[in-house]
């Protein structure tokens, strides 16, 4: 009886064994996919930063969770990562200007890009002497190394275009006075003629009766006398 109660605790401790193990397999395969996952997510995200896959931290070592607190890209994310996800993952102008992890070097300086001309494909106008921009510990020097001089040849001279012979402009014809019309002089009203007076018919002259000729009488004959005998 002894013995077959051992055996069963020993069944029962195997099993328990069995069944831990399967969990903590199980949990490794969980966190190895979700590790790959952002493994795998930070990975592309590189290759729209320019130098991603060359950032170093404070310590000189390789870091190329560049958005994240922990070197490998795990975990929350730094002030960079911050940004990064606030300027919708792409690299642009105003994600290269800002100095995210306050350290008195922008983004685009310490990333290899200082005058923020970098697109994705193309090469950074610098590829060495890459810090963190997410960590305020990690520096470059490069802000410390002058601009090479250009070089000393000299430019030639320009050609000086002969200056053109200024075109003669037309005299100007003079514009005639304007003609000053006299303003006319207003039309008179017309004077309405005055109603002329009847003139008064001459009183006609009484015509005078013709004094009759006088009857001349006749003269009478003389009365012979008597015949004296």
């Amino acid at each position: 009886a002894t013995s077959a109660r051992v055996e069963q605790t020993g069944s029962n401790t195997s099993g328990g064994w069995d069944a831990e193990a399967a969990m903590m397999r199980a949990t490794r395969c969980l966190l190895f996919v979700g590790l790959a996952r952002e493994t795998a997510a930070f990975l592309a995200y590189q290759s729209v930063i320019p130098n991603g896959a060359n950032v170093k931290d404070a310590d000189g070592n390789p870091a190329p969770g560049v958005g994240h607190i922990l070197t490998f890209g795990t975990g929350d994310r730094n002030a960079f990562g911050l940004d990064f996800a606030a300027a919708y993952r792409e690299w642009s102008e105003e994600l290269c200007r800002k100095d995210s992890d306050g350290d008195g070097q922008s983004n685009g300086l310490e990333l290899g890009d200082p005058d923020c001309l970098w697109q994705p494909g193309m090469e950074p106008q610098r590829t060495i002497d890459i810090s963190h921009p997410g960590d305020p510990k990690s520096l470059t020097l490069a802000a410390a190394v002058p601009v090479p001089a250009p070089s000393s040849t000299p430019r030639p001279a320009p050609t000086l275009a002969p200056t053109p012979v200024p075109t003669r402009q037309p005299t100007p014809v003079p514009t005639p006075a304007p003609t000053v019309v006299p303003t006319p002089e207003p039309t008179p009203a017309p004077t309405p003629a005055s109603t002329p007076q009847p003139t008064p018919a001459p009183t006609p002259t009484p015509t005078l009766a013709p004094t009759p000729a006088p009857t001349p009488q006749p003269t009478p004959a003389p009365t012979p006398g008597p015949t004296p005998s």
